[in-house]
């Protein structure tokens, strides 16, 4: 039985995730290999497409914590070599009796730093404390601004 392309039944929305998905992430170098930071819909997009197109390969999310919503894939062709996700979690403190930080603050915080959403995480705000999950590569430019 012929097995049918992903990107043949998929809806418009999803071809476009898919390519542009598929333009930052490679199947054919055969050595696992770790994404961006994805959004829900990117994931769903990216286990489709591996399931259906490349079924030699796994491919699993993590965002940092279990419950995350923003996760970086692993895309595995060997399982016998692992590597890292590369996920930083920053964590600063402020006194909440002054001042009243919502996750919409810290969001446009970042993006005011130029700092591109699929090198950003979950962020978390409580009560007096925000967690930012990031791509290592960047936490230290994040920390000379906090």
């Amino acid at each position: 039985m012929k097995k049918i392309n992903f990107l043949a039944t998929a809806s418009n929305e999803e071809k476009e995730i898919a390519e542009n998905l598929l333009q930052t992430v490679s199947f054919l170098d055969n050595r696992n290999t770790v994404t961006r930071f994805l959004t829900n819909f990117e994931q769903i997009v990216l286990s489709k497409v591996a399931a259906y197109n490349y079924p030699d390969y796994q491919v699993e999310f993590f965002g940092g914590y279990e419950d995350s919503e923003r996760k970086k894939a692993k895309i595995i062709s060997n399982e016998y070599y692992d590597i890292d996700y590369d996920i930083v979690c920053l964590k600063a403190d402020y006194n909440n009796k002054f001042n009243k930080i919502e996750h919409r603050n810290v969001l446009g915080t970042v993006h005011n730093l130029g700092i591109n959403f699929n090198r950003v995480g979950d962020i978390v705000v409580s009560e007096s404390s925000i967690y930012i999950f990031v791509d290592r590569e960047i936490a230290d430019f994040i920390k000379k601004w906090s």
